[in-house]
């Protein structure tokens, strides 16, 4: 976890995070865990993209260690407004990002559950060891 936070810094993310920001949980198996950490990229002064990282350690046949949430914060985190969330469009600037570092990303996983949030299609980006 902190060797992601530390290379995406040095990228151009930060693990600053807004004041405003709540806690989150995920499934892990029959629990529940809060994020492990935040990490936030600006696009504005108003707006960022934030992902809450959780430490699930390899319990899946992806042997997946870390699972990322990613969406754009909106100016007042929608406490006035109702604006999108942009989790697919959210996703991609990081999976684009991955990319350009040199790792193999790929799309996995698409669902026909209907999401509460328009802006989500129900993949998920994977990133894996570099090339």
């Amino acid at each position: 976890m902190s060797q992601i936070k530390s290379y995406m810094k040095d990228r151009g993310w930060t693990s600053c995070c807004a004041f405003y920001s709540q806690t989150r949980y995920v499934l892990d198996g029959d629990s529940s865990r809060v994020q492990d950490t935040n990490i936030y990229k600006e696009i504005d002064k108003t707006e960022q993209r934030h992902i809450r990282l959780y430490d699930v350690g390899a319990s899946d046949s992806l042997n997946t260690e870390i699972v990322g949430q990613i969406h754009r914060d909106p100016y007042d985190h929608n406490q006035i407004g109702d604006k999108p969330w942009d989790f697919n469009f959210s996703r991609d600037v990081a999976k684009a990002d991955w990319d350009g570092w040199g790792y193999n990303t790929s799309y996995h996983t698409e669902s026909e559950t209907e999401w509460e949030w328009d802006t989500h299609d129900g993949r998920i980006a994977v990133i894996s060891d570099a090339e």
